[in-house]
């Protein structure tokens, strides 16, 4: 089936679903399929839609929180950056307020929601704050690699891998080298057993370290 084809059945679905109040969540799972095809305009207003919805029923809060971060991205990704904070910020308040009751359960949504406030924040050049986003993503993911491993292993080293170009951005080198190289030890490991997944982390951190040692003078290296 063609994308097309997959796009007019999703439209179908969505005009019944309107119609009838019922199966809903097809909005959320059509706006989650045009997000890597870039239709953030058309995905943005599924969800906007959906979240009036949300806010006259009786939905469970973690059912809001997934929906607003999903449009933080989407309006991350289109340069809407006061909207994509708003809806960061607003998913990660019901993040905190169930990982509290729940830790197990939410705290991987209190820090994917952490790291993407951390990437917007970058984004707008605000480094202290992304940079205490990140910290908060990377305490609970290194706490969530203690009990899992292989699931969350890869979540540290993308943080490491951000908050070394964020070091390197902010001209603290001693900083990012230690970063990119906590990121590229664990992509290396990860490498060893899933080399298709993870080969090219292990490129990507070895090029940010080569950039870094090149602005350092350190030319053998």
């Amino acid at each position: 089936m063609t994308i097309p084809e997959i796009k007019a059945l999703y439209r179908e679905s969505v005009m019944l679903a309107k119609r009838h109040k019922v199966s809903l969540y097809v909005l959320y799972d059509f706006a989650d399929f045009l997000w890597p095809l870039h239709g953030y305009d058309e995905a943005i207003g599924l969800c906007r839609w959906l979240l009036k919805w949300y806010e006259l029923e009786q939905v469970p809060e973690e059912e809001r929180g997934t929906l607003q971060n999903l449009l933080g991205v989407l309006c991350a990704e289109s340069n809407r950056m006061e909207e994509a904070e708003k809806y960061y910020w607003e998913a990660l308040d019901i993040w905190r307020k169930l990982a509290e009751r729940s830790p197990e359960a939410y705290e991987p949504d209190v820090a994917t929601t952490c790291n993407n406030l951390g990437t917007l924040l970058t984004d707008l050049h605000r480094m202290e704050e992304a940079e205490a986003y990140y910290r908060e993503a990377l305490k609970f993911y290194r706490k969530l690699a203690e009990r899992s491993s292989e699931a969350y292993e890869p979540d540290v080293a993308m943080i490491c891998n951000n908050l070394g170009i964020l070091c390197a951005e902010s001209n603290r080198m001693k900083e990012a080298v230690k970063h990119f190289q906590e990121a590229l030890d664990l992509y290396r490991a990860l490498a060893e057993r899933s080399p298709e997944a993870y080969e090219p982390d292990v490129a990507m951190t070895c090029n940010n370290l080569g950039i870094l040692c090149a602005e350092s003078n350190r030319m053998e290296e």
